[in-house]
């Protein structure tokens, strides 16, 4: 064995430490097997002085055979480190002659010192500095998990299992960072151990209190980690002793109550803690379900939500390249091999625990990479090769053919990686959904059926093959005509669904990976303009006066097929666009919970409509106003508890996030049970600033949306949640550049709704073509409230100020849309145009046009830098004869044009 195998060799058994049981005299024999091993094996430079090393180590793992856990992992660290070291120096070429008497100065200080708890600091080793990155990424992982059962603990009737998960979370970080000589950080994770040892016994109860000094201990964490991932010389100089005071505090407190218990509570401990560690020597066979198996069925297994990685590059990309490298060559062929060897005798142990590690390692490192779908199909997998290891779990059948899945699931991610390092971060093949695969390694973890029992129909309508329609008719078929056939063969012989269609769905329920191919994200970009072009022909053709006059009914019937199926064309292009706000609406669950504490404010939060899907580009956009919106809710909103209950309010306020679909558009609700909007408040505010002129009438809808005006702040004092004036114009900027809307509703007392209204996706819109001039415009149909026919009697002229109409009794200002482009006008009788009441964030205006051309769905384009700021104007499309049309932005007319309308008193006062 030369010098580079040695290192390799040692860099694994450090590896190996993390999960190794020191309770467990197999394991410890098979620790010090290993040295002796290595100790004859190698024969190279200076082995005198690795074989002295190994010797000593040999004869202290003997003397320490008895010891407790947390004196003999030290130990056990103490001499990898010292191997490690004494490698990199004999690669070097240093001189290594004090290594032997530095090691037995150390290991002497550990046996025989007053806090053998804590071995002396020395220089971190290379291989030491090698693992800190897998260290950050299980430390984030750790984190995200800890962070979300904290949130639902609050919520929970029955916290018991996720104060386990977090005590098991805690108790691995102890033992990672003390592996790593991290003191600081390593004092803090045992202290919340204790904590959560003593809520697991009883000794304490989950109260707010608790709860918020364990959120506290996962904040200095996460301070910890960023430190270490810039200069680890920081991270383990960072003070985190007020955090690991507060924790000692409540144990402190609650033991100087019951005194009497202590004794009995710490004997339930030290039998706890043997008990948790893994088990190294387990037989592979599945053992007899245990009592605790009827919980698992009631267990909610979460659907994962796949999502293209967003990559760093700045600093090159030699790093996942590395881990491209790494994985596919390394990794991914010891798991085929494991696997192969596994299926000839499932009881090789050792194949067993190097499948589990393969997946351990492509874990941690996808973890610090923040490839979050790698990281957890690996973790998933890896849990489930725990369960072989510890014998829950028998190695055949549905588990052998899952981690062979999951490998072939890894090699696409690995594939789609590689492909966007290629184009600089982006990807142009679409992405592969590894959720279907996690769900499956989630019911198989969670002893539920890894066989989806979703039917045949609903399938093939969520693929897009079928209609709902056309589903309804097929079950009533299958109920009144036909009991003893199948819904997909029914749907065969309606010419409803192929062959293939459903024999693909019948695939997808017994969870079979799917074939895929990679297309490039640019031809997908291409489809869907293709797609959108092709709508706009084929309403032309449709609509075509030459064909309007054929009275054919067979051509009648083709062109309505040719409809049905461009629409349906149409659909699905743009699904493949769309994904659930689940994850943007989950990120609020944190703030609003921190904003509560701030505020001393009791919040409950309530989350709807988390799988409305929406434009993915769209749901990165809208995270920063949904953050001001929530916070503007939980400080400006919701009251503290004595008031509320003063007004006969329950003490603890409800914001909820609601999304839903209504017409062609997402609504996303930020809703809340507040004291509503200080109308009198915010009108002084405005008079104020000179937004609005004293004693000027204005109306309720445009008060509201004064609050979006830059600076705009009603709030008494500033504080650290809000009060500057400096986010919701923000939010109404970016919202508008969504081409969506913002609608409030507020009632005194009540509560407010701040209804976001948003395109399903950026890349194709409803509008209305109207006619100004020679030249035809699209308003967009969400903005339209109805048409009406002019009549002269109902035209308001105010001298000086401009023209005003009366719809329903109410006046509305007037803008002619000639005026506004500055063009004549093709139609000169007021009666024979036509008026659209839209509605804007300004209020309701009437345009006035030349005439209406019909509806179509047009492809946005972009007017370049050069006209993208014309007021009025939002983009264009290409019609149908190939001629551009601009498409109006409402907000941007009725803004413009109201500079030259009088107030709605002087309008008032004209009419009567």
């Amino acid at each position: 064995m030369n010098i580079n195998e040695l290192e390799e060799a040692i860099n694994k058994l450090a590896a190996d430490l993390i999960l190794l049981d020191s309770f467990s005299k197999e394991s410890m024999d098979a620790f010090s097997g290993t040295l002796n091993i290595l100790k004859t094996a190698y024969e190279g430079a200076h082995s005198d002085v690795f074989q002295s090393i190994t010797t000593t180590s040999q004869q202290i793992l003997s003397d320490i055979a008895d010891e407790t856990d947390k004196k003999t992992s030290v130990i056990l660290a103490c001499i990898v480190s010292s191997l490690q070291n004494l490698i990199k120096d004999i690669k070097q070429d240093a001189d290594v002659s004090g290594h032997v008497d530095r090691f037995k100065k150390d290991i002497n200080a550990l046996m025989g010192g007053d806090n053998p708890a804590e071995p002396p600091q020395t220089n971190m080793a290379e291989s030491q500095t090698k693992a800190i990155p897998e260290f950050i990424s299980n430390t984030q992982t750790l984190l995200e998990e800890i962070e979300a059962d904290l949130l639902d603990i609050e919520k929970s009737e029955n916290p018991q299992d996720k104060v386990n998960n977090i005590f098991r979370a805690f108790h691995t970080l102890k033992g990672e960072s003390n592996l790593l000589n991290f003191k600081n950080l390593n004092t803090l994770a045992h202290k919340a151990e204790d904590l959560l040892e003593c809520i697991r016994f009883n000794t304490l109860c989950v109260d707010d209190n608790i709860n918020t000094v364990l959120l506290k201990t996962v904040d200095a964490v996460k301070q910890f980690v960023k430190a270490l991932s810039s200069d680890p010389s920081l991270a383990v100089n960072i003070d985190l002793s007020d955090v690991t005071a507060e924790i000692e505090n409540i144990i402190t407190s609650k033991f100087e109550d019951n005194s009497d218990e202590t004794e009995e509570v710490q004997i339930i401990e030290n039998e706890v803690q043997k008990e948790d560690q893994p088990v190294e020597e387990v037989s592979l066979e599945p053992q007899e379900p245990q009592e605790s198996e009827e919980k698992t069925e009631e267990i909610e297994i979460e659907p994962f939500t796949a999502k293209v990685p967003e990559l760093d590059l700045s600093e090159g990309t030699d790093i996942l390249s590395e881990f491209l490298t790494e994985a596919t060559e390394d990794h991914l062929n010891n798991i085929e091999d494991g696997i192969m060897t596994l299926e000839k005798d499932p009881q090789d142990k050792e194949a067993v625990d190097a499948v589990f590690r393969a997946f351990h390692t492509i874990k941690g490192l996808a973890g610090f990479l923040e490839l979050e779908d790698i990281r957890t199909l690996a973790h998933d997998s890896e849990t489930m090769l725990d369960m072989v290891r510890k014998g829950t779990l028998g190695f055949d059948g549905i588990v052998v053919d899952l981690t062979f899945e999951s490998v072939d699931c890894l090699k696409k991610l690995f594939e789609l990686l590689s492909e966007q390092l290629a184009n600089g971060g982006e990807l142009q093949s679409p992405y592969f959904d590894v959720g279907r695969q996690i769900q499956r390694l989630r019911e198989v973890i969670a002893g539920k059926v890894p066989v989806s029992t979703k039917p045949i129909g609903e399938i093939l309508v969520e693929e897009g093959d079928i209609t709902s329609d056309e589903l309804e008719k097929a079950l009533e078929i299958q109920n009144k005509e036909h009991p003893e056939k199948k819904v997909g063969e029914i749907l065969q012989d309606n010419n409803a669904a192929s062959a293939k269609d459903v024999k693909k769905a019948v695939n997808i329920q017994k969870g079979a990976v799917e074939n895929s191919i990679k297309i490039r994200v640019d031809k997908l970009d291409a489809l869907i303009d293709l797609v959108g072009e092709l709508v706009i022909s084929e309403t032309q053709v449709v609509q075509n006066p030459v064909i309007k006059q054929i009275d054919n009914q067979r051509i009648a019937k083709d062109l309505a097929e040719v409809d049905r199926i461009t629409r349906r064309l149409q659909e699905v292009a743009m699904g493949m666009r769309l994904i659930p706000v689940k994850q943007t609406f989950q990120k609020m669950q944190r703030i609003i919970r921190d904003l509560s504490k701030k505020s001393n404010k009791d919040i409950d939060v309530v989350l709807i409509g988390e799988d409305t899907e929406i434009d993915k580009n769209m749901v990165e956009l809208i995270s920063d106003p949904l953050v001001h919106m929530v916070r503007n809710s939980c400080d400006h909103g919701i009251e503290v508890g004595d008031v509320r209950e003063a007004k006969g309010k329950p003490r603890a306020g409800n914001v909820q996030l609601a999304a839903f679909h209504k017409g062609g558009n997402v609504v996303i609700e930020i809703r809340d049970d507040g004291a509503g909007l200080n109308k009198d408040k915010i009108l002084q505010k405005a008079i104020d600033r000179g937004l609005v002129k004293e004693g000027e009438k204005v109306p309720d809808n445009r008060i509201c949306h004064m609050i979006f005006e830059p600076g705009f702040s009603t709030a008494d004092q500033v504080t650290d949640i809000s009060g500057r004036g400096v986010g919701m114009d923000v939010v109404k900027r970016n919202i508008e550049q969504l081409r969506g809307k913002i609608d409030i509703t507020t009632e005194q007392d009540k509560g407010s709704v701040f209804a976001i209204q948003l395109p399903i996706t950026l890349a194709i819109i409803e509008g209305i073509v109207i006619l100004v001039g020679g030249e035809r415009y699209i308003l967009p149909i969400h903005s339209i409230l109805e048409f009406v026919q002019p009549l002269p009697k109902n035209l308001i002229n105010i001298v000086d100020k401009g023209d005003i109409y009366k719809v329903h009794e109410e006046v509305y200002p007037l803008v002619r849309m000639d005026h506004f482009f500055g063009v004549s006008s093709k139609v000169s009788d007021f009666e024979e145009k036509v008026i659209c009441l839209v509605e804007s964030d300004y209020g309701r205006a009437c345009l006035l046009v030349d005439e209406l051309l019909g509806q179509q769905q047009v492809v946005i384009k972009s007017l370049g830098e050069r006209f993208k700021d014309v007021s009025g104007i939002s983009g264009g499309a290409i019609l149908g004869d190939g001629q551009v049309g601009l498409i109006l932005d409402v907000n941007g007319v009725i803004s413009r044009a109201r500079e030259g309308f009088s107030q709605e008193a002087e309008y008032a006062e004209a009419s009567v």
